[in-house]
């Protein structure tokens, strides 16, 4: 079981709740960029995508699930750029 398997997270399904959903990751990226893995936590990510904490916790369970989402839209990413220059 890999470990998307066991840190579930709700997909939005509206633009609104999207829009909250990639703030949440933006925020995530720039303060990982700022500082390390440790820097980061649920409340810093809250504060710099401008949503309440418990909306932070409706998409992720934790900072490490945010994190994880992080990585496979930058593995996304980087496929599709590679895909792209095929």
């Amino acid at each position: 079981m890999s470990t998307t398997d066991t840190r579930r997270y709700r997909k939005p399904q509206q633009v609104r709740s999207l829009r909250k959903f990639n703030n949440i990751l933006d925020a995530a990226a720039e303060l990982l960029h700022e500082t390390d893995i440790e820097g980061v936590n649920t409340n810093a990510i809250a504060v710099r995508a401008k949503v309440n904490i418990s909306t932070v916790y409706q998409y992720f369970p934790d900072k490490y699930a945010i994190l994880e989402q992080l990585l496979d839209r930058f593995n996304q990413a980087l496929l599709n750029g590679i895909k792209s220059l095929s």
